[in-house]
């Protein structure tokens, strides 16, 4: 299984927007820390993350509940994710892949 982390970087992000396609898109695909399969599954092959960094302090307070969650998706997934994010938010968007004991 590859690991992907999403970062997100700008200064006043639609964060209404990312909720709710986090909960749209990812939300049933969430996974608990210590239950993070080792092997490719049937219903996805990529342990994804995400993070996002906005430059507006107060701003970036409401990106906390973002952090620390994985999912396991599959390309299709994920580049309906990243697509959809990427029309609706503007800033810079960094896809980088990870080994699963960096996740």
């Amino acid at each position: 299984m590859k690991g992907i982390l999403l970062a997100i970087y700008g200064c006043n992000l639609d964060y209404s927007n990312i909720h709710y396609l986090v909960k749209d898109r990812l939300s049933k695909f969430e996974v608990e820390w210590g239950d993070i399969p080792e092997n490719k599954n049937e219903e996805g092959n990529i342990l994804f993350q995400m993070d996002v960094y906005d430059m507006n302090m107060e701003m970036n307070r409401k990106s906390e509940d973002i952090y620390f969650h994985h999912y396991i998706i599959n390309e299709e997934q994920l580049s309906t994710f990243e697509s959809s994010l990427f029309n609706l938010n503007k800033g810079i968007f960094s896809r980088c892949h990870l080994t699963q004991g960096v996740i």
